[in-house]
């Protein structure tokens, strides 16, 4: 293809373009036209092949005597190749950095470099020259002001991007990594790995307050770790074929839809190491927003917070690994509206899937509670397919398949109480759900009862309610005789029936028909009680 820029009328294939009024390119330029150069000016380098030596020959007529740095105004590298080892090192460029399609040797350093306006390296080439293994090509500890473009860029080499400082937003979407190490701070907008390759390594370090990782179809062959400082975490469609580390601090939210993990991978909350940076955050776990369509086989989740997430088409869901303080969404606390126009209402105190309250807001108790309330930083990086998922709510029967799954990967935590509360909400949505009707019923009384033997509470109550009727009926119809017995003996009675106990008193030894019948009903009832009331106590406390 032509090149679009007036070329160097040297001649002899010659590409670089005309920059002097001698209509010459650098590499042909006298040292008197260099001499004109002063700090600050604009350079053109389209097309040019730049070798070391030159390159500091300029950038040594644009050094500021005041403080030795290189100053450079807007620079247009577009079709530029540069060799082996150039160094832009601690250069200051104060117009647009326009390096796309720009070649770079080995060893290329862009360290301590300040760009003030937009940077753009898109469809570059860093170490191409070289084959094997390279020199680094190094950003370490540059500063870019505007927006960063690095959009199909390809590192043959180690690339690093250390220390380096982000103010807007930047994009490495295609680039190919070999092995990329990076530890940015990014102050606003994102830093995207949308469809980037890594052939290596990727080690990634983010601080954001109000920024966001994209890492949507990364293709990862290697290692991979990524901590970041409260920045959220946005990965769909990304493939990994190594070992994956997603270490978070500071309540970032993440997205894993449709990720791909090959070896075992770590999804873990820590303490913000920036507290000061991060007050509001600080100490809170990483809010995990969608686990749709992963496959949990090598999946971790360790001190996260999943209140929020959804869960719903999560593969091999019995297989996830739940480590640490992991917590569901907990169902809504205190009285709610009256039920039925007069009976106020309480929830049972659980731990409940984000899908539940998704299906609550749809059914009859909509309006007890279960709406949950929304978040804006919860949906900044929502997707299109995020918000039909929460709109694709499942049914009963499906929740509690649901449940049930994950009930077995939090048993294997030996998190007994956290299994206890997923089982409620299997028994729950199994209730809810099946059309039998005789099934229905005995599944109510169930909960009823012992809150599926769950429920110490409430089965000693019913217990006591027992105790009291049967008490009342032993007294008017259980005795023979002339003479009614005293109530308070009649509850001896009672409650020496369900222990098995010779409780007898002043009452007569002998019992009406109706009597014996009474005292079956304290034999049997009675003790399945307290054994609901013993097994859900031991649910409750081991751990």
């Amino acid at each position: 293809m032509k090149p679009d820029w007036p070329l160097c009328r040297f001649g002899h294939g010659c590409t670089g373009v005309r920059v002097g009024p001698e209509g010459l390119c650098w590499n042909h330029l006298d040292e008197d036209a260099l001499g004109l150069l002063v700090p600050g000016e604009d350079l053109d380098f389209r097309g040019t092949k730049v070798t070391g030596e030159k390159l500091d020959e300029i950038f040594g007529r644009l050094r500021d005597r005041a403080d030795q740095r290189v100053k450079v105004g807007e620079v247009r590298c577009a079709g530029a190749s540069f060799a082996e080892g150039a160094s832009f090192k601690r250069v200051l460029f104060f117009g647009e950095a326009q390096f796309a399609g720009a070649v770079f040797g080995e060893g290329v350093s862009f360290a301590d470099v300040e760009f003030h306006q937009v940077v753009d390296f898109v469809g570059a080439e860093f170490g191409a020259s070289v084959p094997g293994e390279t020199r680094a090509a190094s950003f370490d500890r540059a500063s870019f002001h505007g927006e960063a473009r690095f959009k199909g860029a390809a590192f043959a080499g180690p690339a690093t991007f250390l220390g380096t400082t982000f103010s807007r937003s930047v994009t490495f979407e295609n680039v190919q990594f070999n092995t990329a190490s990076l530890a940015v701070t990014c102050a606003e907008g994102h830093v995207s790995f949308r469809g980037a390759r890594v052939a290596a390594d990727l080690t990634l370090n983010l601080f954001g307050p109000s920024a966001r990782l994209v890492l949507d179809k990364l293709r990862a062959t290697g290692p991979v770790d990524v901590v970041v400082e409260t920045a959220s975490v946005h990965c769909q469609d990304a493939d990994f074929d190594g070992r994956v580390r997603f270490l978070l601090s500071g309540g970032p939210w993440l997205w894993l839809t449709n990720t791909v993990f090959r070896e075992p991978a770590t999804v873990e909350s820590r303490p913000s190491a920036v507290p000061t940076l991060a007050p509001v955050g600080y100490g809170r776990p990483v809010r995990v927003r969608s686990l749709r369509g992963v496959d949990a086989e090598h999946l971790t989740l360790a001190n996260v917070d999943l209140k929020r997430c959804l869960i719903y088409g999560l593969r091999r869901p019995d297989e996830l690994r739940l480590a640490g303080r992991s917590r569901f969404a907990p169902t809504p606390r205190g009285w709610q509206h009256p039920r039925w126009g007069c009976v106020p209402w309480r929830w049972t105190v659980r731990d409940a899937l984000y899908e539940e309250h998704l299906w609550r807001r749809t059914s009859a108790t909509a309006t007890l509670g279960w709406e949950t309330p929304s978040d804006p930083s919860a949906d900044a990086g929502r997707t299109a397919a995020d918000v039909r998922a929460e709109l694709d709510v499942p049914n009963q029967a499906d929740l509690a398949v649901l449940y049930r799954q994950l009930r077995q990967s939090v048993e294997d935590a030996r998190n007994e109480p956290g299994a206890a509360d997923l089982y409620y909400g299997e028994m729950e949505m199994r209730r809810l759900s099946t059309e039998r009707r005789d099934e229905r019923w005995l599944l109510t009384a169930y909960w009823l009862v012992s809150g599926y033997g769950l429920r110490a509470s409430r089965s000693m109550l019913v217990l006591g309610a027992l105790l009291l009727v049967t008490a009342l009926a032993l007294q008017r119809a259980g005795f023979p005789g002339p003479h009614t017995p005293g109530y308070l003996d009649c509850l001896l009675y009672a409650a020496g029936s369900v222990l098995s106990l010779d409780v007898t008193g002043h009452l007569p030894a002998a019992l009406t028909d109706w009597g014996q019948l009474i005292r079956m009903v304290l034999r049997i009832g009675g003790p399945v009680l307290l054994g609901l009331g013993a097994l859900a106590v031991r649910g409750r406390i081991k751990r």
